[in-house]
């Protein structure tokens, strides 16, 4: 029972209820921390207490019946909770704060641990999320606990692969002119990631599966004349440019570079005079007109036998004939 005061004989007064050191009385500060806790527990950062007294309280303490402009982590550490058996008890909130989904909250609840702290302010953890600190840790004093969310997915990606063009000199068309043997296809690739991401910036990605469907070469014949069909098979069999110098010698001299020239006492025929020139058709069959099959069977006469065309035109010079 609150003590009696007696400013004058015959009326007695109560005393004022009891004040803290802010100036509040217990009833006021108890709404005031209700409807701290409320406001906080909703997500707002900004709260309006109506606080409700008598004038008197008003004018003797000069505290303001609506306080907006309280800080909230302030009003936090005054704040009280009811135990169990209806006594008040005073209880601090830690310096904590919780960082999660591009927001801070304040930690203002009796919570012991890491994972009763996130429970306290709502937060719901996905299976690859990951917090800074264990769940199972006592709360700190102070610091942010840190939530990040994860996603893991997966994802395809596909790319073309472009083909390749072989060109093959054909003396049978007219220089420059190129015709289409085989239409080019354009091949494919396609990977399959495992992708993760953390608050929605990817951290990393792993190759899961890859195809591809090859690519179909152009082949293209293009119109030249005899001497630069030889000339690009030469270098293809890794021979220097002197002995394309050797093997024009050797075949303007034999047949001027014409795959329809005969000689008509041996019977030799085409660019490399072969004697007799059905020996060609073992490169192909069109061996009387085309300079390419022409040209590929004397290559392989000469690298058979003299090993290089300088060593033919030597031979030639050598008795008139190789």
């Amino acid at each position: 029972m609150r003590p009696i005061l007696r400013r004058n004989p015959g009326r007695p007064v109560e005393a004022p209820a009891p004040r803290s050191a802010t100036g509040m009385t217990r009833g006021t500060r108890r709404a005031l921390q209700v409807a701290l806790l409320g406001a906080i527990v909703a997500g707002s950062s900004a709260f309006a207490v109506e606080v409700a007294g008598n004038a008197d309280d008003a004018a003797s303490t000069g505290t303001p019946s609506t306080l907006a402009s309280l800080d909230p982590t302030a009003a936090a550490r005054d704040m009280f909770a009811v135990g169990s058996r209806g006594e008040a008890r005073e209880t601090l909130a830690s310096d904590v704060t919780i960082r999660v989904d591009g927001a801070t909250y304040p930690v203002v609840s009796g919570a012991t641990t890491v994972a009763e702290a996130l429970q306290a302010a709502g937060v719901v953890l996905g299976t690859e999320d990951r917090v800074s600190l264990p769940l199972t840790d006592a709360l700190p004093d102070s610091g942010v606990i840190v939530v990040s969310r994860v996603t893991v997915e997966e994802t395809t990606e596909r790319s073309e692969v472009p083909f390749s063009t072989v060109e093959q000199p054909d003396a049978g068309l007219a220089v420059g002119v190129r015709e289409v043997v085989t239409a080019g296809q354009v091949g494919s690739r396609s990977v399959t990631y495992r992708v993760t991401l953390v608050d929605g910036v990817e951290e990393s990605r792993e190759e899961l599966m890859s195809s591809q469907a090859a690519p179909v070469d152009e082949v293209v014949r293009v119109g030249a004349e005899p001497r630069s069909i030889a000339r690009a098979m030469v270098a293809a069999r890794g021979w220097g440019s002197e002995q394309f110098v050797c093997l024009d010698r050797l075949w303007t001299k034999e047949s001027n570079w014409n795959p329809n020239a005969q000689n008509r006492s041996s019977g030799a025929y085409g660019i490399p005079q072969a004697l007799p020139g059905s020996k060609m058709g073992t490169v192909a069959a069109d061996w009387r007109t085309n300079p390419a099959t022409q040209i590929t069977w004397g290559l392989n006469y000469i690298a058979g036998r003299y090993g290089t065309p300088c060593g033919a035109w030597a031979h030639s010079q050598a008795v008139n004939w190789y």
